[in-house]
Order: C-alpha cells, then structure tokens, then sequence
C-alpha cells in the first residue's frame, strides 16, 4: 500500500514500510496481552477488575511516552538529519507543496508512534470496559486529551528546526520539565503551563477516572490548536524558501496577539489549572505578571523584525528598479503601534480577569481552592496602561530603528539586537547602582533612583508592583534612546541591502 505524500513515504520506507510497522505494532500488542493476563492470574485474590483498573494507568502512561516523547523525538530527528545534510534542499525541488511537505515530516517520523499508540487505544477501551472504571468514557476523552496536545506538539517539533536546528532539544526539555519538573517552574510560566493540557488540574488519569473533562483542559486545547496553526503557517513559509522569514509582520501580530490570549488565560486560571502536585506553590501573581509582561516585549520583536526586514528589502529592489517592485510593506511604525496596544492589553486585562476568578471562589473537588489576590484592584488605571504602552512603544521602535540600521549596512543582525537589549534592559539599573551606591557608600537600602527606569525592564517592574517612584522619567529616557536611534537611521547613510 503506498500513500501519496511523497515525504511521509520515504520516511516511512526508513523504517522499514508498513511491514516492519504492522510487526513491531503485533508483537507489541501480544506482549502487552499475555503481561496484563499474568498478572490478572497472578493478582489472585485481589479482584480482577481493579487489576486491569491500575492497568489502565498503565497504557496512559505508556501513551503518554508513545505520543509525545517518542513522536516528538522521532519528528525531530528525522527533520534535523535533513537540514544539516542539505537534504531538504533536494525535497524544495520536488512538486510537492509546503503543506503537504509539514504534514509529511510529521507522519512519516511518526508512523511507528502513531501505530503503538492505536494498539494501546484500543487494549485501554477494552480494558476499561471490564474494569473498576466501569466505563470507556474516561479513556477515551483522556486520549482525546492527549490526543491533540501530542498533535500540535509534532507540529512545533517540524517548526523548530526549521528556523533554529538545536531549539528542537529545547523543547524536549521544557516537556520534561513541565511534567516532572520543579514546581517553581511551571508556576513562574503559567502561560507556558497553560498550553500542557494533559498535566493541567487532576491531569488525564484524573480524567479517566471521573469520565469528565476540566473546563480549564478545554480551553488549553483551544490554545493548543491556535499555536498549532500558527507554527504549520511558520514551517510551510520556511519550507518553500529558506531565506524569507517564517512569520511576517502580518502572522507576527497574530503571534503576539495568540500570546497575550495564552497568557491571560493562564494568569487567570493559573490557581483553578495548575495539577494538585504544583498545589503547594507560593508564587505571586505579580511575578507571574511581570513575567509575562517582560516576554510580551521579546515576543512583540517577531512581527517588527519582519516589518523591518521587508522595509529593508523593498528599498533595495526600489534602489535597483526592480520592474517586479511590489507596494510599499506595511509602515514598520503601525506595526510597532499595534505591538505595542497588544501588549499593553495584557496587564489590562489579566488583573480584571484574576480577580474575577478570585471574586467566584472556585470549588474544585468538593474544596474551595485559596487563590492568591493581586495587590493592584479589579480597576485597572488608565495611566498605567498607557505607561506600559509607551514603554513597550519605546522599545519596540529603537529596536526597529536598529534593525534597519543593519539591515541597510549588510550587517548581521542576531547577536547585535541581543547585545543591544541586554544593554537598554540591564544597563540604565546598573550605572544606577553603581553611581548612586558610590555616591552613599552603599549605605542606604534605596540605591535606585528614577534613572533606573530607563531600562524598560525596571520600568514594568515599577509600574506593577508597590515600588513608590515614578516612571515618568524613565519612560522619556526611552523615548529618547528611540529617537537617537532614530536619528542614527535616518542619517546614518543610504546604502540598503538585506542579508
């Protein structure tokens, strides 16, 4: 039997066609059988309903290392092999499209992840059935569960090296230690957190037992799908050519906007979804803010390095009277705006919504759940959305104004814009201590002054948090980090390429 995505084929003949697929799959399958009926014979006296019961948890478990640790890892390794040995050039040729080429990479690599996982589909429906459970409902809404958290986990897994080749392990890594790692870590993320929909609240083996499904997993998977569909648009842009950028400006708000979303839903929920073993966690809403605040300006670079590099582009084909010149991109200063009102939403909106969830007290198995309440009140000031949006304006547009400063000089661009916001974000706060722990002889507890607010890190940090100085002077010292690096581009000569 042949298939007819190409890619999925030749991947799938790697492993040795459907035949060594359909016998691993048997003999798994037997070997499974003929444990869980010895141990039935074995369990006597202990009824064997309860028996296939615990071996019920068994196959989730072993559904939970099928799906996403052995698929993810067998995507990954197969689209890694193929960009580092230049491979997937040879497949850019072939008449095969972008999306067909994703979805190839994905079940092809995981064909055998994919057959494992339906025989323990099925042992674990019939297993419930005559189980203590005394119903398929749980298994099979479990699965569903963790069904579609490994799908789109596959599809950030063919994304990833695509555009950074070792982010692929990363990921990996982070799986890991969402599911058993420390609890700090988890709940300094709770956005991150929010998209493991099988590890939220009771977890999938809580589902199994309870025949429902938390309201909180639903929507992780809604956010799950939404990452997905991101990520394939990403992998099928970077898979037609490998020199344009996996997201524009254009699906580069959308990521931003997707973000916030994630984020406000585990901001809000965070004390409703977290599973019972994170129970114990002390962190603050405020530092889980923060957190997310401070990615929300990393994530707002996406879309203005795409606007920055198109800018760059076309200017360069105007330059040499491209016959073929399209319109002029969207202005890098309304993709900035618009970066910057999204970003803004987040704090605006995350705090009502916490409280909303803190006015309703939440009861989860029959106990009330204590949910930490943010210091700043249900009512958040208007003068304090609009700060956070001049900060993230601020520092979106000097990083704008720096990319096409290079991009127009031919200079690489990665490590210098690293550079450069570990310099606005960390410098202002240290020249500060610096000078003002000098100044004191590092006798006074206060060795921050409102210079410090400069760095548009210190800034958030003050704004949402009971800090008691100002920001005021710190947000103009952005805006004119903006407008030197401003002048910079606009005077700092006409030659423009992009590399």
């Amino acid at each position: 039997m042949q298939i007819s995505n190409s890619i999925a084929w030749a991947h799938l003949q790697l492993k040795g066609g459907w035949r060594n697929i359909l016998t691993t799959s048997v003999t798994y399958f037997v070997i499974l059988l003929v444990v869980i009926f010895a141990s039935v014979r074995l369990a006597d006296p202990t009824p064997p309903a309860q028996v296939l019961g615990g071996w019920v948890f068994i196959l989730m478990g072993l559904q939970i290392g099928t799906l996403v640790l052995f698929g993810c890892w067998a995507i990954s390794a197969a689209i890694r092999k193929d960009v580092t040995s230049k491979i997937i050039e040879s497949h850019r040729l072939m008449p095969v499209s972008g999306a067909d080429a994703v979805a190839g990479y994905i079940l092809g690599p995981a064909s055998q992840a994919i057959a494992f996982s339906c025989v323990n589909l099925v042992l674990g429906l019939v297993l419930s059935r005559f189980s203590s459970f005394g119903g398929t409902q749980g298994w099979l809404y479990a699965n569903l569960v963790l069904g579609v958290f490994a799908a789109c986990a596959w599809i950030v897994m063919v994304f990833l090296p695509l555009v950074l080749p070792v982010s692929s392990r990363l990921l990996i890594g982070l799986i890991w230690v969402i599911f058993v790692g420390y609890e700090t870590i988890p709940a300094l993320l709770p956005g991150v957190s929010f998209l493991f929909g099988p590890a939220l609240s009771g977890s999938v083996f809580d589902i199994i037992t309870t025949g429902q499904v938390a309201e909180g997993q639903i929507l992780s998977m809604l956010g799950q799908i939404l990452v997905a569909v991101l990520c394939y648009v990403g992998a099928v842009r970077k898979y037609r050519r490998d020199d344009l950028l996996a997201w524009g400006p254009g699906v580069g708000l959308a990521v931003v906007a997707a973000y916030v979303v994630i984020q406000l839903a585990g901001l809000a929920l965070w004390d409703v979804i977290k599973p019972w073993a994170w129970r114990t966690s002390r962190i603050s809403f405020e530092v889980q803010l923060l957190i997310a605040a401070t990615g929300a300006l990393l994530i707002g670079l996406i879309p203005v390095h795409g606007a920055a590099w198109l800018h760059a582009s076309w200017e360069r084909r105007r330059a040499l009277n491209d016959p073929a010149l399209n319109r002029r991109p969207i202005a890098v200063g309304v993709v900035v705006l618009i970066a910057a009102v999204i970003i803004a939403a987040l704090p605006a909106l995350a705090v009502p919504a916490r409280w909303h969830v803190v006015s309703n007290a939440p009861v989860v198995r029959g106990q009330p759940i204590s949910i930490h309440e943010p210091l700043t009140g249900p009512d958040v000031p208007l003068e304090a959305i609009v700060r956070t949006g001049l900060v993230a304006a601020a520092f979106l547009l000097s990083v704008s104004y720096l990319l096409r400063w290079l991009y127009r000089r031919e200079i690489r661009t990665r490590w210098l814009v690293v550079f450069f916001v570990l310099l606005t974000w960390a410098g202002p706060p240290m020249l500060d201590f610096m000078g003002e722990g000098m100044r004191t002889g590092f006798e006074s507890d206060d060795v921050l002054t409102t210079r410090a607010g400069c760095s548009p890190l210190v800034a958030m940090v003050w704004q949402w948090t009971s800090s008691g100085l100002s920001t005021n002077p710190g947000i103009a010292g952005q805006w004119l980090i903006a407008g030197v690096m401003g002048a910079v581009y606009h005077f700092g000569g006409k030659k423009t390429a992009v590399r």
